[in-house]
């Protein structure tokens, strides 16, 4: 065999070598796109997922939030009401609001949101129903209140009629602080039964709002980790 002839071969070996190495790498390369292709694939699957998840828990969060501004509203116009009868009882003529109920709430709402805070929207609304709902059950425990020390007096007065020299003139007025003693037993036991359906409402309403948005940031966290694996992909 001549010298070109050797040589020749050689580099047609080492060109066949070469275009095998190319081959294996390419086929590699191949295999590992698929392989990222399906990691992708997953990864934004579960993405779907977990923002199909808190699109759910969004919608959750706003009716929940809405069935507490009802109630929030309910309370509220029951407690201009009992100011409007309190105001009545006072002046003897009644007082009406020119604020409506949902005016009013929205102006308590208002009051009870601070500016600088750092939660989000969702959250931050939730705050101001719960501080509102809050204070309109203290509202209504001072009322009830109030309707006690109204039903001690009345029984009081009761009591010094009927052992009142003048009989004639006590009647009338027994009669009258006996309808006014009913009349306050009555608001009372309604009062405090609205009361306790309110409590109940609200501490459901409170625990149903936390377990939601708990749930909602642990997804957001979840979504957040998806997204890096995908940017880093």
């Amino acid at each position: 065999m001549s010298g070109d002839t050797y040589f020749k071969l050689l580099k047609k070996s080492q060109i066949l070598e070469h275009v095998v190495q190319l081959s294996s790498h390419v086929g590699k390369s191949e295999q590992q796109v698929q392989r990222l292709q399906c990691e992708q694939a997953r990864a934004q699957c579960v993405q779907d997922r977990v923002f199909a998840e808190l699109e759910k828990y969004r919608r959750q969060v706003v009716d929940a939030q809405q069935q507490f501004l009802g109630l929030v509203e309910a309370l509220t116009g029951l407690c201009m009401r009992e100011e409007e009868i309190q105001e009545t009882n006072e002046a003897g003529s009644p007082e009406h609001s020119i604020v409506s109920v949902e005016e009013q709430t929205l102006l308590d709402l208002e009051r009870v949101t601070s500016p600088t805070a750092g939660a989000s929207g969702s959250t931050f609304e939730t705050q101001a129903l719960a501080t509102v709902g809050h204070q309109r059950v203290l509202q209504l425990e001072a009322i009830c209140a109030r309707y006690e020390r109204q039903l001690v007096g009345s029984e009081a007065a009761l009591s010094q009629a009927i052992y009142s020299d003048a009989a004639r003139e006590s009647a009338a007025k027994i009669t009258q602080l006996e309808a006014r003693n009913q009349q306050h037993e009555a608001d009372k036991q309604a009062l405090q039964v609205q009361l306790e359906l309110a409590r109940g409402q609200v501490a459901h309403l409170q625990d149903r709002l936390a377990h939601t948005q708990e749930r909602r940031t642990t997804l957001e966290h979840v979504r957040y980790f998806i997204q890096d694996l995908l940017n880093e992909s």
